[in-house]
């Protein structure tokens, strides 16, 4: 599917890529391929027409399109609000697919289904698995070859494997692991079935992925040894696993295992190694103590990167600058991974604290819903949590602390800054402002995420307001941050704007930098440099350090007031 028109296109070897579908306001995904049939199957979002000026919200279903040259689409399952992960069975005659309805997101409740082909290859006799009246999350079918189905289920409190075989339904070896999680993007892939018993899979605990094979005659989960932290897309291509993997040495690159002798080698990585080993910081678990919204005292989880760089030490006895970090989604999760922007900070004497606060994933079920209906509460409360932990415990400075997060991340950013005491500084990189603005103009995948995290409109409008770090604008009163882009759909400029007028009002230090061209998530090389510099000579002055780099200034309203 090609990004500018949003039409499939065909290459075949030696030729000119040719256009599948015809223009028009139809986008794809999740395509896999129905040889007997010559065609494709696809998650099909119908974004037309506008109805007296007001664009309606668009539609998505199950198709098929035609591969022998007509490119007709022809619809084989509708009337959901959303579906996902079509996989056809080995024999060609029957469909496994999710769909899900609102306010439901696909990790809250969705009905696992099974379509059966008529002989002209339309679908019919559409019966439902796993149904989401239950309130499970059922995702990532998979056929076996015996034509069992398999699929993730959190039925048991943690995403675990499930089979259906006939008539009968059960979990298969049950762990206090997730393999699965929050379907934010279409083709997850935790597990692979290798033969009628045998399952290659990631299991994930604590929010660390490791690799395990499944006995399935025993039930017995056996480790495979690797350096990996995070796995992701697993995929069979002969007698091999196929995968993306990170460590907390070594950046995302593609890897393959021997299913003989379950060792892996490198596949292709993205560019070599660009940080020398000694200047790697190697990050640790750590839990700490925060609170239930009712008071209960209750365990949150982070992962902690102490400052690395062989060419300097700090003066004696001091503690080091932190930045806490607060990751997006909200349901979403950070791993114990190699990723430059921390290294940026680590070697240059910050370190960094990345927390998975109530309703992170890779913890279960239960810690998962930690947030539902606390969102702008529990989230930002671990974050705080962890600030304090860190600094009571000699880990930070705790005069030198600060914020910063994307989207859901910024929205802990504002409140933890409107609400709380504990930071000295913050960034929000396209961050929640106005939670009833967002709920207006959100697009149509995350258009009733609120409901489950806040509550139903009108019904909750004052918890909206009164959770809305636009509300509080007047509590920032530490030194602010904020970037953003122009062309973000999902957290739309004006949510940052507003705040940065309030703030600037208000008589608290505070920049803006917006970036055009870029929407939710930085993706451009430029942009993504100037925003880790800008942070750097935002903080420096804040914190009264001066940096090596030679950094591009930054303009910082109402500055009077910094001390660096």
């Amino acid at each position: 599917v090609n990004d500018k028109d949003q039409r499939i296109w065909r290459v075949r070897p030696g030729d000119e890529p040719r256009a599948v579908t015809p223009e028009g306001p139809l986008r794809f995904a999740d395509l896999i391929v129905d040889e007997r049939r010559e065609r494709l199957i696809a998650v099909c979002e119908d974004h037309g027409p506008v109805v007296n000026g007001t664009a309606k919200e668009p539609s998505n279903r199950l198709v098929a399109i035609d591969l022998t040259g007509t490119g007709a689409i022809d619809t084989l399952f509708a009337g959901t609000d959303f579906v996902a992960h079509p996989r056809l069975s080995p024999d060609g005659r029957r469909l496994a697919f999710v769909a899900w309805d609102h306010p439901n997101m696909p990790w809250d409740a969705t009905d696992l289904c099974i379509g059966t082909f008529s002989s002209s290859g339309r679908m019919i006799n559409v019966e439902t698995v796993m149904g989401a009246d239950a309130g499970h999350s059922n995702v990532q079918p998979s056929w076996a070859e015996d034509g069992a189905l398999w699929f993730s289920s959190d039925a048991s409190g943690f995403w675990n494997l499930w089979r259906r075989n006939g008539a009968a339904l059960e979990i298969v070896a049950p762990v206090e692991a997730e393999i699965g999680g929050p379907a934010w993007n279409f083709g997850r892939s935790q597990y692979v079935i290798t033969s009628r018993n045998e399952v290659i899979a990631v299991l994930t605990r604590n929010a660390v992925d490791q690799l395990a094979r499944l006995d399935v005659e025993t039930g017995i989960w056996h480790p495979v040894s690797t350096p990996f932290t995070s796995i992701h897309a697993l995929r069979r291509s002969g007698q091999r696993i196929v995968f993306a993997a990170a460590s907390p040495q070594a950046e995302y690159a593609a890897y393959s295992i021997d299913l003989a002798t379950l060792t892996f080698d490198l596949l292709h990585e993205p560019s070599p190694p660009r940080v020398p080993p000694d200047y790697v910081s190697t990050p640790r678990a750590i839990s700490f103590e925060s609170r239930a919204p009712d008071g209960t005292p209750r365990e949150a989880h982070a992962f902690f990167y102490p400052p690395q760089n062989p060419k300097f030490r700090a003066p004696e006895n001091e503690k080091p600058p932190v930045i806490v970090t607060a990751h997006g989604g909200p349901t979403a999760s950070t791993q114990p991974i190699f990723m430059l922007w921390r290294h940026f900070w680590t070697t240059r004497g910050f370190a960094i604290l990345d927390v998975n606060y109530s309703g992170s994933t890779g913890y279960g079920t239960a810690y998962r819903k930690r947030l539902n209906g606390q969102w702008g509460v529990a989230d930002v409360e671990d974050v705080v949590a962890a600030a304090r932990h860190a600094g009571a415990t000699g880990l930070v400075d705790p005069a030198r602390i600060a914020v910063l997060g994307g989207s859901a991340g910024g929205f802990v950013v504002l409140a933890g800054l409107a609400f709380h005491d504990v930071f000295k500084a913050g960034v929000s990189l396209f961050g929640v402002s106005d939670l009833k603005l967002l709920a207006a103009e959100s697009h149509k995948f995350e258009a009733r995420y609120c409901d489950i995290l806040v509550g139903p409109l009108p019904q909750a409008a004052a918890i909206y307001e009164a959770r809305s770090p636009l509300s509080r604008i007047d509590g920032i009163k530490e030194p602010l941050l904020i970037l953003q882009g122009l062309d973000d759909k999902v957290v739309p400029p004006n949510q940052s704007e507003l705040v940065f007028d309030g703030v600037k009002k208000a008589g608290t230090p505070v920049a803006y930098l917006a970036f055009e061209g870029e929407g939710h998530g930085f993706r451009r090389a430029a942009t993504r440099e100037r925003a880790l510099t800008a942070e750097l000579f935002f903080l420096g002055r804040v914190f009264a350090i001066n940096p090596a780099d030679n950094l591009e200034p930054v303009t910082i309203e109402n500055d009077g007031r910094l001390c660096g």
